[in-house]
């Protein structure tokens, strides 16, 4: 089954349906509520400007205006771990870090808006990316109900599909015209 879906995947022609089949894949795996970002402008101090990046995202609308208009995505504890680190993350971890006391203020203040909105549970991939400017990565949220335990369960028991899916979302995305810029011009 997997690979056949990789193969569909791989034939689409729109990064929408790309994402509305990955969203309905994760959501077989247990993850209902996916946040994508990709940027290819980022600097050392600065993801660049949200206007030029990719989001798709599979959360209520009031949770991803909240959490990108006010700011709260510079904040995310997952997004510091995406800036320092790639590859996969539970996000036990937060909760590591929370009881050791490295969250600032405005960290807690954006733990505390996906507490509202149930994103508690789930995993968190930062991909390799072809340039320093560029990140991409996925929060990957578990359906409410779920703990970070059973989550974790979850991930080890699937973990190769949900990397290949993932990765194979990664690339598909990566190679689709994003915007305006990757358009070609008449003359081209």
């Amino acid at each position: 089954m997997i690979a056949d879906d990789i193969l569909e995947m791989i034939e689409m022609g729109s990064i929408e349906e790309v994402w509305d089949f990955h969203c309905r894949r994760m959501a077989e795996y247990g993850f209902d509520r996916i946040l994508f970002v990709n940027t290819r402008f980022k600097t050392s101090n600065s993801l660049g400007p949200m206007e030029d990046a990719l989001i798709l995202a599979s959360h209520p609308g009031d949770y991803v205006e909240r959490f990108f208009g006010e700011g709260h995505y510079l904040h995310g504890p997952m997004m510091r771990w995406c800036l320092e680190n790639r590859g996969v993350c539970s996000w036990n971890w937060i909760r590591e870090q929370h009881e050791l006391g490295r969250f600032n203020e405005k960290e807690l203040r954006t733990l505390a808006l996906n507490r509202e909105y149930g994103v508690t549970a789930g995993y968190t991939i930062c991909f390799k990316c072809g340039s320093a400017r560029s990140l991409s990565g996925i929060g990957l949220t578990a359906r409410r109900g779920l703990s970070q335990p059973e989550v974790d369960r979850l991930w080890v028991e699937n973990e190769r599909d949900l990397k290949l899916y993932n990765k194979i979302l990664h690339l598909k995305i990566s190679s689709l015209p994003q915007g305006a810029e990757d358009r070609l011009t008449d003359r081209q």
